[in-house]
């Protein structure tokens, strides 16, 4: 004679205790609170059993989160369409490059710089 399940994986309170079948349900079409104070009713009339509690609650917990979750992702706003504009980039252009190679040596600097400081003391006085 085959053993018969414990009342608590027997439906409607197998989905409490089995969470492969919670991600597989809808959290709205669960009545949480009818499959509690059923379950409770029934514990009550066995005999508490504080593990079994203790996964209900969790499993309880689970869809209620599911249920939040779905809820918050009603309210997000929609986001905004992006446009893209057809903008005509033109290709970028060659600069001409003019290389001049010119050498300035200390001296030549030195050199230039005394003569302006000797033709503006002649402009002075």
């Amino acid at each position: 004679m085959p053993k018969e399940k414990p009342y608590y994986l027997r439906d409607p309170w197998s989905i409490l205790f089995k969470d492969t079948q919670i991600d597989k349900t809808s959290p709205w079409s669960i009545d949480l609170v009818y499959l509690l104070t059923t379950l409770l009713e029934e514990m009550n009339r066995v005999g508490i059993d504080f593990r079994i509690a203790g996964t209900a609650i969790n499993s309880s917990v689970l869809i209620y989160q599911k249920k939040a979750e779905l809820l918050l992702k009603m309210e997000e706003p929609p986001k905004p369409p992006t446009d893209k504009l057809d903008v005509y980039v033109p290709p970028p252009l060659n600069l001409p490059f003019r290389f001049e190679f010119t050498t300035t040596s200390v001296t030549d600097l030195i050199t230039a710089l005394e003569k302006a400081l000797t033709e503006e003391r002649r402009s002075l006085a």
